[in-house]
């Protein structure tokens, strides 16, 4: 069974999938979130600077896949990028034709390219020539219409596509209400083909109900639900669980190489606590978004990181909270679904 970290923007960086697999394992893959391919022939050292051999090395010198991913709506755009990252070493490169968000979406990139399978073709005509690497797809149903997938699939199934990987929403849904389920077991009998499954597997129950659904499966691409709980790929790996001061003090070790990560890409470590800048504390909170998921009284937990108006604020609300309230509960609040 292969279980991979989706690419999730602004969370997934290179510092959390190096801590991730560092303290919690279970993924056999890890996908980076995704490199928009515009202008890639203007000098911008940053471009890639997330998928650097310098900031992957706890992955790069093991045996877990690091695949970068693409954002482009432009064949040609997107070949040059391609090639780029291939000379970095990479062995694959995924195609982002999934994101929902409304900015990438009507310029006709991520899912916003799904109502026109004839510019999909372009682009991967112009994208795949020649190229010295795999290409796979990560892709949803649709934008508005989630019967695009049956023109598009049949654009796909002409190249030669590594791997498939569906989340069955339209990109006009997002992250809300359901997965739909028997349209992505019809994508899996139109393709022909292995697909992997996206989407909404927050615990062990409903991986078993989705695996049932779909025995063939060997692929999962867990997203949310291992940024929530980032002990359930290495449990469903077949491993025993951690007892849970184990697992607290694991989420709190996680937590301070994360932040001790991002101190040193502000250029702040060796700063004084009061000169930390604000952007640090800000930064963290989106971590807690997901990380707090199962940890008991977080809700007040999760006001009090809001309210941290600097980072000594922010340390010491964690560091009272790891001392006097920390704990794990497998039922949790899932604060990312409140608006679904």
């Amino acid at each position: 069974m292969i279980f991979s970290l989706a690419p999730i923007m602004g969370i997934t960086n290179s510092s959390y999938r190096n801590a991730f697999h560092k303290y919690f394992g279970g993924m056999s893959k890890y996908y980076a979130p995704f490199i928009s391919a515009v202008n890639t022939n203007a000098e911008n050292p940053n471009l890639l600077k997330d998928i650097s051999a310098t900031k992957n090395r706890t992955l790069l010198n093991s045996d877990i896949e690091l695949i970068p991913q693409i954002l482009s709506c432009d064949g040609v755009l997107m070949r040059g990028l391609i090639m780029r990252i291939a000379a970095l070493g990479y062995r694959e490169v995924n195609w982002n034709i999934g994101c929902p968000f409304p900015t990438v979406t009507r310029k006709k990139r991520g899912s916003g390219i799904l109502p026109y399978p004839d510019l999909i073709d372009k682009v991967l005509s112009e994208a795949m020539k020649d190229i010295p690497c795999r290409l796979s797809i990560k892709m949803r149903l649709g934008l508005h219409d989630e019967n695009d997938f049956y023109d598009v699939l049949k654009v796909i199934s002409q190249y030669p596509i590594s791997e498939l990987i569906i989340h069955p929403r339209t990109g006009k849904q997002a992250y809300s209400g359901k997965p739909n389920l028997e349209l992505f077991a019809e994508a899996a009998a139109l393709y022909g083909k292995p697909i992997v499954y996206n989407g909404d597997i927050f615990d062990d129950e409903s991986f078993f109900r989705i695996k049932k659904l779909f025995p063939t499966a060997t692929h999962f691409m867990l997203g949310r639900g291992a940024l929530s709980d980032p002990f359930m790929a290495r449990r469903l790996c077949g491993n025993e669980d951690f007892a849970d001061d184990i697992k607290i003090k694991t989420v709190h070790d996680f937590h301070d190489e994360i932040f001790n990560s991002f101190d040193s890409d502000f250029g702040s470590a060796n700063k004084n606590i009061d000169s930390k800048p604000a952007g640090l504390c800000h930064k963290m909170k989106g971590f807690w978004e997901y990380t707090a998921v199962h940890l008991k009284n977080s809700e007040l937990f999760i006001k009090k990181i809001h309210r941290a108006k600097n980072v000594r604020q922010y340390l010491e609300t964690v560091k009272q909270y790891f001392q006097n309230d920390a704990g794990w509960q497998n039922n949790g609040i899932y604060y990312f679904l409140r608006g679904n």
